[in-house]
């Protein structure tokens, strides 16, 4: 019963990191696209005020 009460635990802990680090991983990436796109937007922005103040 030993044994297979320690199997069963590590199958827990393993899955339990996996389903953590998936969830970091969709975090994080989420996180930096959400970063990237506003920082596109900020760009898009001050390249749409350069040109109207410059008249190109």
């Amino acid at each position: 019963m030993s044994a297979w009460h320690q199997i069963a635990s590590a199958t827990t802990t393993i899955a339990f990191s996996i389903c953590l680090f998936i969830a970091s991983q969709m975090y994080v990436t989420s996180r930096v696209s959400a970063a990237e796109s506003a920082t596109l937007h900020v760009l898009k922005l001050r390249n749409a005020g350069y040109r109207a103040l410059h008249g190109h």
